[in-house]
């Protein structure tokens, strides 16, 4: 259904890869009867606002937000649309949006510049705007491949290795470790400036990787743990003495949790830059 919305659209032009209009086929669908909000960072012509508000006609709040000033050109027939000017991560821009049209969302899309800084800057400032059960999604993710993006296969600062490190989010519980959520993405946050709250990084429920994609689900921090074991039956032979551990949690299993920070990449790098330094002062 979402994928027939783009193709057969008529009116201003949007750009999506086809691989995209799959995913939102899956993904949106059973959303489309809801009184969803839904925020795109990077809009260009505005033809996808224009979809989205043809996918959820029950929508209350339709937003783009583009830091091209032709885009205050655009106008909308759908008083649901509203467009936004300027740069997304600039903090009057998210007050803009949070004082004068909603300050909560379902989805959000980052469709916008794709460079690594921005793409993590806009996560950590618009994350926290979703409401529960909602979604986060990055497109053309890519482009943290491209050095002109700011992006490498190896380096440990790009886009994509900063959602990879959020993938460890859901599983805080079992770290065991003095190690906050927000310190272990201390470098993120130092080389960017940009922060986001432990609160905030426990609501990731799942984080999924497509071509190009990536999409994040948010929820309440209840409903990301691991919670009790369920043992059901009526035989049990092989371990008779399993029924017992029916009801209990993971927290009283006794195992060892390290963290092997010597092997961190931003360690590596750090040791790696030092070593050289020291190397080329000894050969001079």
């Amino acid at each position: 259904m979402i994928k027939e919305l783009f193709l057969n659209h008529k009116g201003k032009t949007f750009d999506k890869w086809s691989a995209y209009l799959d995913v939102y086929d899956k993904l949106f669908t059973p959303l489309q009867d809801a009184p969803i909000s839904i925020l795109e960072i990077g809009v260009m012509n505005g033809g996808s606002l224009e979809v989205w508000a043809k996918a959820f006609p029950n929508s209350k709040h339709i937003v783009g937000v583009d830091i091209n000033p032709d885009c205050s050109g655009l106008t909308f027939e759908d008083n649901r649309i509203s467009m936004v000017v300027g740069d997304a991560n600039d903090k009057d821009v998210i007050s803009r949006i949070c004082t004068t049209i909603t300050d909560t969302f379902d989805i959000i899309i980052d469709d916008g510049s794709h460079i690594g800084s921005d793409v993590i800057r806009s996560f950590n400032n618009y994350f926290p705007l979703l409401g529960n059960d909602s979604l986060y999604i990055v497109e053309d993710m890519h482009s943290s491949y491209w050095q002109e993006f700011g992006g490498a296969l190896r380096t440990p600062v790009t886009s994509m290795s900063y959602f990879k490190r959020l993938a460890d989010m859901p599983n805080y519980e079992h770290w065991r470790l003095k190690l906050t959520r927000s310190e272990y993405l201390k470098r993120f946050s130092e080389l960017y400036d940009t922060e986001i709250k432990d609160t905030e990084l426990s609501t990731i429920h799942s984080i999924q990787f497509f071509n190009s994609m990536v999409i994040i689900n948010r929820k309440k921090y209840e409903q990301n743990l691991l919670g009790n074991r369920v043992i059901l039956g009526d035989e049990c032979v092989v371990k008779p003495d399993l029924p017992l551990s029916n009801g209990t949690t993971i927290a009283p299993l006794q195992v060892t949790a390290i963290d092997d920070w010597q092997y961190d990449p931003f360690e590596m790098a750090y040791r790696i830059n030092r070593l050289s330094k020291e190397h080329n002062e000894h050969t001079l």
